[in-house]
């Protein structure tokens, strides 16, 4: 009885290790589906197991991005009409609207200190695209940029000092950086070659994107040499680049190459290949579309749930695994 005491207690200890080791910060990425006919918010693992539900909406949710403490998230909804910012605790109870505007918000992004979110809109001029930071209590609105162009996908830099995006202000679309105010913006990538959907590396050093040389590949460059790589195969269309909180994957959605030049008609899933370069692995595979990954923030999946934090993402992916067996 003694040594079979011991055992059990080995075992415990074992699967406890195993717990935590399998719910750490890279394992799980969200992503935008369509599999169920409208597109919803999924989680899943880096092995395309344990998928789950996060949003089930008839409405379109998509464009997810997490808060640094993994509490909740904001997306992008038409649920009440027309698509504005939401944002959602992770345990699904509440939901709050963050925009509440007829024109279209779009393309939210989280900054490091928590306090705000980046967007695009054309509120301002259906003709333009602009970017704005709002407080995630909904409060102070900020225009950042005011240009007669498509400026769209903004991205904090991991110190919140500065903000990279998309626009064609100067020509063929490109990489463009400013600081969290909105001032001093300069373009970062190549004014030849379109690049679009900018991501910052980690440690602020290098920034991910889509560029246009031989179909949509991701591309990486270092700020400060500004030497670039591509860390995609050639001849796929690949976007929307997003950095694993290591820094050692970059996750991304992938089409086959079309020979007419659409795309849009291609079934899409989502991938992730080693920064450096290397050989991707495929996360998902479905004749829906799954787009715009997001790693998921390592304090989501917690195993010690605190007095404020009861109910962890983790126990309630087993609850949901038990009541579906």
């Amino acid at each position: 009885m003694k040594y079979t005491h011991i055992a059990f207690g080995m075992t415990l200890l074992l699967s406890l290790s195993l717990f935590r080791i399998n719910a750490s910060a890279d394992t799980y990425i969200s992503f935008s589906s369509n599999r169920s006919g409208n597109f919803d918010i999924y989680v899943t693992d880096i092995f395309g197991n344990n998928l789950r539900n996060l949003t089930n909406h008839p409405a379109y949710d998509g464009d997810v991005t997490w808060a640094p403490d993994g509490d909740s998230f904001a997306f992008v909804s038409n649920r009440d009409g027309h698509r504005d910012i939401y944002i959602m605790d992770v345990d699904g109870i509440a939901t709050q609207r963050l925009t509440n505007h007829p024109e279209e918000a779009a393309q939210p992004d989280w900054s490091p200190d928590g306090n705000w979110i980046v967007f695009t809109s054309d509120r301002e001029s259906r003709e333009n695209y602009d970017i704005y930071k709002i407080g995630v209590n909904g409060r102070n609105l900020q225009r950042l940029t005011k240009h007669r162009a498509y400026d769209s996908a903004p991205v904090w830099s991991p110190d919140g000092k500065q903000i990279a995006f998309s626009s064609h202000r100067d020509g063929p679309v490109s990489i463009y950086v400013m600081n969290a105010e909105g001032k001093h913006i300069r373009r970062v990538t190549q004014a030849e070659v379109r690049s679009i959907s900018p991501s910052w590396s980690p440690d602020g050093k290098q920034i991910a994107y889509s560029a246009n040389f031989a179909g949509s590949g991701i591309y990486v460059m270092d700020m400060h040499r500004k030497e670039v790589r591509r860390v995609t195969p050639m001849e796929i269309w690949s976007k929307h680049p997003a950095w694993s909180p290591d820094g050692d994957w970059l996750a991304y959605d992938m089409e086959p190459e079309n020979p007419w030049g659409n795309p849009k008609e291609l079934d899409q899933n989502i991938y992730i290949v080693p920064a450096n370069g290397g050989r991707p692995r495929q996360i998902t595979a479905h004749a829906g579309k799954d787009r715009d990954p997001a790693w998921v923030p390592a304090e989501f999946f917690s195993v010690s749930p605190s007095t404020e934090k009861q109910t962890t993402l983790w126990g309630r992916l087993k609850q949901s695994e038990n009541a579906a067996k």
